[in-house]
């Protein structure tokens, strides 16, 4: 699951802009695709999960909490692709 887990407030600190906090979980997607793609495993992330990342129960068995702007967004599908993956290039 990805998760966004915002920073909680606190007395006398500046909380992260909400789109920071986002670019921040975009960032370490990123990193994940790019470990997966050096294993030569298939990877994405999805947001097509409605009925899993909108509901009470699902965002609850995460331990987030949505009164204080917590996210899932999506799910990082991971595995073994049907064929080989091309060996990635050094840049």
């Amino acid at each position: 699951a990805i998760c966004l887990k915002r920073q909680r407030r606190e007395e006398g600190k500046r909380q992260f802009p909400l789109h920071e906090e986002l670019a921040a979980v975009a960032c370490a997607v990123q990193n994940m695709h790019l470990m997966a793609a050096s294993l030569r495993v298939g990877a994405y992330w999805s947001s097509w999960y409605d009925h899993f990342t909108e509901s009470d129960e699902g965002v609850r068995m995460l331990g987030l909490e949505p009164e204080y702007g917590d996210k899932w967004l999506g799910m990082f599908c991971v595995g073994q692709p049907k064929k080989d993956l091309p060996k990635p290039h050094a840049v």
